[in-house]
């Protein structure tokens, strides 16, 4: 029984009347936290749609050389170095041979240097500047970027906060193949800047998917020349279920990726 107060004590006598009290208070505490984190994980899982939402209205509106209607053009962020954030135009392309049903047309740098948003499509040495809303870049900026790291002052704390808020998937889901172009980065926490160099997996491959944060999934990937397997976050948007089920899984272990 947990330690109580002299008087709540002597209102529970005999002992057992005092286990049941102390149980049911447990229990609502326990109810109120889960209600508390659910609530979290829901505010977590809307963010990730609106800073979705963010990057395409603040990269997509200004582009000048694009022959396709602009509201079928959506927006992803790739790669990130030094503050300059990839972002990948792309729009759907339903064909047997598509894996992920989409086709890039271009590439956009948003520069936080220098607050520039740059359509390096044409030709990445001499990129053409968009004129991007200030306001809204600023707010991209803000809420989608450096957010994330303001609650963590490192890439390990930001992964131990993420992984106690992150969404369990299934075991029936978790089979995922990758899909898209080029190689799919790791990262030792679901940030962009905290990149595990030269950990990577390619289109095809497949993973066992743990569980999702923000835009990030945490995935565990078993290379045929090695004896354990290679377990951190990637992209979630790389993904697809491959319908197919999983072997039984290995537990979680949310640590910085090996």
């Amino acid at each position: 029984m947990s330690e109580t107060s002299p008087e709540y004590d002597e209102l529970c006598i005999p002992l057992t009347e005092c286990q049941r009290l102390d149980l049911k208070a447990k229990l609502k505490r326990s109810s109120t936290r889960d209600e508390s984190n659910s609530t979290i994980v829901m505010l977590h899982a809307a963010s990730a749609d609106i800073c979705r939402s963010e990057l395409r209205e603040l990269v997509v509106p200004p582009l000048e050389h694009v022959a396709m209607n602009k509201k079928d053009i959506q927006a992803d962020i790739e790669d990130v170095s030094d503050g300059v954030y990839s972002v990948r135009l792309y729009v759907a392309a339903d064909s047997p041979d598509n894996l992920d049903k989409q086709v890039s047309i271009g590439w956009v740098n948003l520069d936080t240097n220098s607050m520039k948003a740059l359509d390096v499509t044409r030709d990445p040495k001499h990129p053409d500047i968009l004129k991007a809303n200030e306001a809204k870049y600023r707010k991209f900026i803000s809420n989608c970027i450096h957010k994330p790291l303001k609650a963590a002052s490192n890439c390990d704390e930001l992964n131990k906060h993420a992984s106690n808020l992150a969404i369990d998937i299934p075991r029936s889901e978790s089979g995922m193949v990758v899909i898209g172009n080029g190689r799919l980065q790791f990262y030792s926490a679901p940030d962009y800047a905290c990149k595990t160099p030269g950990v990577f997996i390619l289109t095809g491959e497949s993973v066992d998917a743990y569980t999702s944060y923000h835009e990030f999934t945490f995935v565990a990937y078993q290379n045929s020349k090695k004896t354990s397997p290679v377990r951190g976050w990637v992209r979630s948007n790389r993904l697809r279920s491959n319908s197919l089920g999983t072997a039984p899984r290995r537990p979680a272990v949310r640590e910085t990726t090996q």
